[in-house]
């Protein structure tokens, strides 16, 4: 019942038109949001608000600037109200960008907060999600907040260029969250964000949240998230080192990547079959010897993806148990009667799962040089 009372609400989510237009003059732009749970189990919450005071004759370089409130409440709705009395203007939650959720409350139940999200149809549904890791979401705002900072566009460009350049990174938008914690036989992640140390200001994307029964039950490292990239067919493009000898390294980079997934029933047990294929080119060569063997260099290539791969599935097998990967989703939609009889015992039947992966690698522009300049 839980299911189809979110699946509603999500299918309301996207019929649901534009609200009424307001003079900006008398609105707050809530920009990002932090929330945390305290010591009375109540909710912190942090609210980083576009300033938009015409104190500048340039627009742009208003709207650059931003102001922080906090608030407490027993629930959302509760908090928020809290900080009118700090604010001048209504809030409005109609160019949310980023919701920063802390690191405690992930780990206690994220249904907490989802909800209010859910059913505020004021609220933008577009925007990012993240954990603050061993970090407060007020302390992750208040690194953004001033002058020239423009938060969002720092955070979540990070990600989006980690995404593409090196294959490490998710940016997940709170529909896609929403859509995999229902999901059958999948469960969601959240990229995770954090302060560098103490005495540094600069945050940093670090780790990816893997979430199970609506908690935040443990983290993929940045290797571990590429793996994850791979079978999930996320990975834009990415950079894979392999040893070439004692203490060198060839740098392949993978240029283009996709990932086939498919089920199937051998005597009353699940397999699923993962075929890799990756276009790549050497990006570099610190070996005495070179890379003059390419079908050397092709081989030790897809054997490395392949421990990659192999790796964030123990990883979620054995430590974590949770399928993130839509193993079971692919289950679900194409041996439905079977997937009835399983799902109920899908977290016993996940770590023995058989998957059998096939990586192939085209090595591209072959006539480029391949030995060391040295």
């Amino acid at each position: 019942m839980r299911r189809i009372i979110i699946a509603i609400s999500l299918l309301s989510i996207f019929l649901c038109g534009c609200q009424g237009k307001e003079e900006i003059n008398n609105l707050s732009i809530v920009n990002a949001i932090g929330i945390e749970v305290n010591d009375n189990n109540e909710f912190d919450i942090s609210i980083q608000i576009l300033d938009t005071t015409k104190n500048n004759t340039d627009e742009q370089e208003n709207l650059k600037k931003t102001i922080m409130y906090t608030s407490q409440g027993s629930n959302i709705s509760e908090a928020l109200s809290g900080t009118t009395l700090k604010s001048p203007k209504r809030l409005y939650l109609g160019h949310l960008s980023l919701l920063v959720v802390g690191e405690e409350l992930a780990k206690e139940n994220i249904d907490r907060i989802t909800d209010f999200f859910l059913r505020n149809n004021k609220v933008s549904k577009n925007f990012s999600v993240m954990i603050s890791k061993k970090t407060s979401p007020k302390e992750i705002l208040e690194q953004l907040e001033g002058e020239n900072s423009f938060p969002t566009g720092n955070i979540l460009g990070s990600v989006e260029v980690s995404s593409i350049l090196e294959g490490n990174s998710s940016n997940v938008k709170f529909t896609k969250f929403m859509q995999d914690l229902v999901s059958e036989g999948k469960n969601p992640v959240l990229p995770a964000i954090k302060k560098v140390d103490e005495n540094d200001n600069k945050l940093i994307i670090d780790d990816i949240g893997v979430f199970k029964n609506n908690k935040l039950v443990g983290y993929l490292s940045n290797n571990e998230n590429i793996g994850y990239n791979f079978i999930t067919d996320n990975i834009k493009s990415t950079t894979i080192d392999y040893k070439c000898d004692d203490e060198n390294y060839i740098s392949i980079n993978i240029t283009k990547s996709s990932t086939e997934m498919k089920s199937k029933i051998s005597n009353d047990k699940p397999i699923i079959d993962l075929k890799v294929k990756a276009n790549a080119s050497i990006s570099e060569v610190n070996c005495s010897k070179g890379a003059k063997d390419l079908n050397k260099v092709k081989k030790e290539t897809e054997k490395r993806i392949e421990k990659i791969i192999q790796e964030v599935i123990n990883k979620t097998k054995e430590d974590i148990n949770s399928d993130i990967f839509g193993f079971g989703k692919e289950i679900y939609q194409n041996h439905y009667f079977y997937w009835k009889d399983i799902k109920d015992d899908w977290d016993k039947i996940y770590p023995s799962l058989q998957i059998n992966l096939d990586v192939n690698v085209e090595l591209d522009d072959q006539g480029s040089i391949v030995e060391t300049a040295r």
